[in-house]
């Protein structure tokens, strides 16, 4: 019976916290792994998937600088739209003028919006 009730724990902690900072933290995990389907699939606001193909946002995303490591640093809830403030330490592609590039390590702030659709959170990314 233990291992029948841990399933159902695990399955409601997969089905989504529905917090913003737990919400958030799952992005960055997913953006750390650079599983951009997963985010397109379970975190991107639904709104903009009605516009936005998910070939396309994939394609946008396979350049993206690797996340090394991330610090949420805040969150701010405001009736149906969130803020998060988070640091990323990345390695940022640099362009050397005589050709090539050069991978830069870097932290880097990245605030985020998020609104709540449903009682659910969602990150509003730029197309």
């Amino acid at each position: 019976m233990a291992i029948t009730a841990a399933g159902c724990q695990a399955k409601r902690e997969q089905e989504a916290p529905e917090n913003l900072e737990a919400r958030a933290r799952q992005y960055l995990e997913l953006k750390q792994k650079r599983d951009w389907a997963a985010i397109y699939d379970g975190l991107l606001d639904p709104e903009l998937r009605k516009t936005l193909k998910r070939e396309v946002f994939l394609r946008k995303r396979s350049a993206a600088f690797d996340v090394l490591g991330y610090t949420l640093v805040s969150t701010k809830e405001e009736g149906e739209t969130g803020k998060v403030l988070a640091k990323l330490d990345a390695m940022i592609p640099v362009i050397n003028p005589r050709g090539g590039t050069t991978m830069l390590r870097k932290e880097v702030e990245e605030p985020q919006k998020w609104v709540s659709r449903d009682g659910r959170w969602y990150i509003q990314l730029a197309s």
